[in-house]
């Protein structure tokens, strides 16, 4: 008996532990790249394919998760995806149109869905 409730106790904490982490950086990268494409569909209809944005390089330097707001607005929400989402500090070299490449530091505010990770907002 105590077998079994140790290994139930170890199975529920895995899960847990499973669904609380933040995301890895091939995650973010996962999520900026399609972020990324659906801008590049946007910038091809106005400009062409010479609009289009290239990611050379993608560096996840830390993540966090956001603490609650005083806002009351938005205070359901969050605590509806508290323990999903995570604002992470991220660097990207970019190959930006008329520009050329450029290396950018920016925060990414990414949610847990059940396709993986989503951006939420790209600054």
């Amino acid at each position: 008996m105590r077998l079994f409730l140790t290994i139930i106790s170890l199975t529920t904490a895995i899960l847990l532990t499973g669904c609380s982490r933040e995301p890895t950086e091939p995650e973010l990268r996962q999520a900026y790249e399609k972020s990324l494409a659906e801008a590049n569909q946007l910038a091809v209809k106005i400009g062409g394919d010479r609009m289009k944005i290239g990611l050379q390089d993608f560096k996840k330097l830390s993540c966090e998760q956001p603490e609650a707001s005083a806002n009351q607005n938005n205070q359901s929400q969050q605590e509806s995806n508290n323990t999903k989402q995570y604002r992470c500090d991220i660097q990207v070299k970019l190959d930006l149109p008329l520009v050329g490449p450029s290396t950018q530091n920016g925060t990414m505010t990414v949610v847990k869905h059940d396709r993986g990770w989503v951006v939420l907002s790209n600054n």
